[in-house]
């Protein structure tokens, strides 16, 4: 649940809690949500708004929210509350307030504040990282932990990890369905290839922080190859932006170049066990391997 906002409220103010929900419904679409059960179900009936629910609070669903704020996955709470008419069963605002004053993570108790929140945010740059953890031969987590130390402190960041069963371009497809402000691609050539693609004509900013193998797209760009990761996330910081031509072929986006016959052949040969192996000497020892299996065009 990274980079979630948390929505509770005292029943007599979960009416308010919707108008404010419908209110700020633009901004708050591009974060995740959660709630707890009953109040999740009836934000989704009043305002039709995607959210995931925790247990109800008579089980313990306040306790949920306050230890995803102390693993740092919610980065605000909004708890509308009511001290005329609270019942046993509201939120525990104590703990809330504890453990958001402990980690340091902004909460509202009225309007007024959850108002102050939501404007902060409108500012806030929202990022999606779209991160492929096999790419390369480094330590994935440890890569991805640093690519967040850096750039957690000054975007909101939503981190997407790539599968076998969800790709480089569906992950994309959802981020600008967020209406990300930037999507960082981290892998390989064909990553980066992969989420520039989509991002062809919407006018969101392709940021690249190169983790592959040959990384060929990086070293076009200009990006150090001597501290690869630290140096891409400050040209991303620094707010770097610069137009790049991309052809098609076959449906398919060329950032960099487009390669036929021989070329081609040899990068497909270079498959991920050869490069976590050998690193960039894998394509040369395809190439020689294919040198031998060439044919000619007539």
């Amino acid at each position: 649940m990274t980079n979630t906002i948390a929505l509770l409220a005292y029943d007599s103010k979960k009416d308010n809690l919707v108008e404010f929900a419908k209110q700020h419904q633009v901004v708050l679409s591009r974060y995740k949500l959660v709630a707890p059960e009953d109040t999740a179900q009836y934000l989704l009936q009043e305002a039709a708004i995607e959210i995931n629910s925790v247990l109800p609070i008579s089980l313990g669903g306040d306790a949920q929210i306050a230890a995803e704020i102390a693993t740092g996955n919610i980065i605000a709470v909004i708890c509308l509350v009511d001290y005329l008419f609270s019942q046993s069963y509201e939120p525990d605002l104590k703990l809330l307030l504890r453990i958001c004053q402990i980690h340091n993570v902004p909460i509202a108790i009225n309007i007024a504040t959850a108002e102050a929140i939501i404007d902060s945010f409108i500012q806030a740059t929202v990022a999606h990282l779209i991160f492929n953890p096999v790419s390369g031969k480094g330590n994935a987590q440890q890569e991805l932990s640093l690519i967040k130390s850096i750039l957690e402190p000054h975007l909101h960041l939503h981190i997407h990890e790539t599968t076998i069963e969800q790709t480089a371009e569906e992950l994309t497809k959802e981020a600008i369905a967020k209406q990300a402000d930037i999507i960082i691609a981290s892998g390989g050539d064909g990553t980066v290839s992969a989420v520039a693609g989509e991002l062809l004509n919407t006018g969101i900013p392709l940021g690249v922080i190169p983790r592959g193998t040959a990384n060929a797209f990086g070293m076009a760009l200009g990006i150090p190859s001597i501290t690869p990761i630290r140096s891409a996330c400050d040209i991303i910081l620094a707010g770097k932006i610069r137009t790049i031509d991309v052809g098609q072929c076959n449906d398919r986006t060329m950032i960099l170049l487009a390669g036929v016959g021989y070329e081609a052949e040899t990068i497909e040969r270079a498959d991920r066990e050869a490069k976590n192996r050998w690193g960039v000497l894998a394509y040369v020892m395809a190439g020689w391997q294919q040198l031998n299996e060439q044919e000619l065009f007539d």
